[in-house]
């Protein structure tokens, strides 16, 4: 009988041992076979590498990445943010990391954060093979953590007066950014990147260049009066000596991270707590973020009756709209009032000129069938229900 490591393919027998394989055209040289692929898995085994630790593995993957992938400055962002949360666990070397100490920390990021969590573990999956590949021992097991599934959160909106009252909490060299992505709608990394030379406040302009772009065209937004005025205000208050328009105090750049813990939060949660809820429990703030501000602006242009194609040129979208239609449309309670409103008055003008004059109750009558011909008002013809109903 065959062993277990060896299997019959026709005229010939195949040896699988750990990773290796081998075909012998007999079944004493297949027995033999799995004896050699044994030796060789044990020689393999004395050439790995001594173990590393997790910090050492993380360090050496985003300097591969960096070097061989050339990554954009928000992939590069993704990758370091994705591994601050293992930092606790850096100095573990790769094979003693245990399953259960991963799962349990990634069950509880994702009760609070599960798109983080989500990205978070591909990101440990990620540097954990391209370890093995290198010829580390890892702890196996963890790659067989199921990814993290959640549903996206569905994007808000705010109106004109709560997105200036959520500008009234932040610092005044902050501010005017809040109020103006709430009406333009760049993403935040354009905001932290504008310079003096992209805006011409004479000509109303804000031209972007494809450096900034996520579909790498530039392109130039038409401002409104009230945005100029905003960056008029800006251009006076912010640290002398910086081409940034929204620069930190110290008129350097900013990063997502630093201003989310030292600004953004802040500002929404004083927001939050001073806005009175007498009919709901939860706040329009409650967890708000800097990138549903961008829904705002989009929310806020259809209201105005903008024209999509350029709102979709404002946002950075390259499909002409379809995308902001589905995602980042908010219907405002107002603009649902005025669209029913808008129907009612149809359908009035419609019956007021075409049932105008016509005999009383001609138009409960109007939805029935010719019963001559066997069918009543449902259109059917079946036998046994029009004999029910002529016999009423």
């Amino acid at each position: 009988m065959p062993a277990r490591n060896i299997r019959k393919r026709g005229n010939s027998y195949q040896v699988r041992v750990g990773g290796l394989s081998r075909t012998e055209p007999t079944l004493a040289r297949a027995r033999r076979a799995v004896v050699d692929l044994e030796l060789e898995l044990r020689s393999r085994a004395k050439d790995v590498y001594a173990p590393i630790s997790l910090g050492e593995a993380i360090d050496v993957g985003l300097r591969w990445i960096t070097a061989t992938r050339a990554p954009q400055p928000k992939t590069i962002e993704y990758l370091e943010r994705s591994a601050m949360f293992w930092e606790s666990l850096r100095d573990t070397p790769l094979p003693d990391m245990r399953l259960d100490v991963i799962e349990d920390m990634i069950t509880k990021r994702s009760a609070l954060h599960p798109q983080s969590a989500k990205n978070e573990l591909a990101f440990l999956k990620r540097v954990l093979k391209d370890a093995k590949r290198r010829g580390h021992r890892i702890n196996e097991a963890i790659l067989g953590i199921p990814a993290v599934r959640h549903q996206a959160r569905e994007g808000r909106a705010l109106t004109v007066g709560q997105l200036y009252e959520l500008a009234s909490w932040f610092p005044e060299y902050v501010s005017r950014l809040v109020l103006l992505a709430g009406q333009v709608g760049c993403r935040q990394r354009v905001w932290f990147s504008l310079t003096d030379d992209m805006l011409n406040v004479d000509d109303g302009t804000l031209t972007m260049p494809s450096k900034l772009a996520k579909n790498q065209r530039a392109h130039r937004i038409y401002l409104t009066d009230r945005e100029v005025q905003l960056f008029r205000e800006q251009i006076e208050i912010r640290p002398r000596g910086t081409s940034l328009l929204f620069p930190t105090p110290h008129g350097t750049q900013w990063t997502a991270t630093r201003f989310r813990d030292r600004v953004w939060v802040r500002g929404v949660e004083g927001a939050r707590n001073n806005e009175p809820t007498a009919s709901e429990d939860r706040s329009v703030f409650d967890r708000f973020t800097f990138h549903e501000l961008r829904h705002t602006a989009t929310s806020l242009m259809i209201a105005a009756g903008m024209d999509v194609a350029v709102i979709a040129e404002r946002l950075q979208h390259s499909d002409g709209g379809a995308l902001l239609l589905k995602k980042y449309n908010h219907l405002y309670p107002a603009q649902k009032r005025e669209q029913a409103a808008r129907l009612d008055a149809l359908i009035r003008a419609a019956v007021d000129t075409e049932w105008t004059g016509r005999p009383y109750g001609s138009l409960d009558r109007h939805h029935r069938g010719h019963l001559s011909d066997g069918q009543y008002w449902d259109r059917t013809s079946d036998p046994s229900r029009v004999k029910r109903v002529l016999s009423r």
